[in-house]
């Protein structure tokens, strides 16, 4: 499937949920209890994932997955939001932002996410 169409579109879209993503964490670090920020940062990671994935920007979508899961995990009551929690979420936006900059320019994501493997930890 040829994706180069919708390529615009996917950056911005990522981008708007970039913003999102580190608006939304920055009041959870304010509020690491409420529910409905919790949510929301799940979907925008959810969408970010589906979204790379789409456009075949695997490593990307395997980060959103990552944090993705971490919210899960919180949602459930198995991980408690801490500091460190979202300095290696809030690390990961920046290189996800990096990523989008690296597609618009030379058509390839960043090969690392620094942060996946702290997340990864975390779980």
């Amino acid at each position: 499937m040829n994706t180069s169409q919708y390529l615009s579109l996917f950056l911005q879209e990522t981008r708007d949920n970039c913003a999102g993503l580190n608006q939304k964490l920055v009041a959870l670090e304010k509020q690491p209890h409420d529910t409905e920020l919790i949510t929301e940062i799940m979907r925008l990671s959810h969408s970010c994932k589906g979204a790379a994935a789409t456009m075949g920007f695997n490593k990307t979508a395997e980060f959103c997955h990552a944090m993705e899961d971490v919210f899960d995990a919180v949602r459930a009551g198995g991980l408690r939001v801490t500091p460190s929690v979202i300095d290696a979420c809030l690390q990961g936006v920046d290189a996800l932002e990096e990523s989008l900059a690296k597609i618009e320019k030379e058509g390839t994501e960043i090969t690392e996410f620094p942060s996946l493997a702290t997340l990864t930890t975390i779980l």
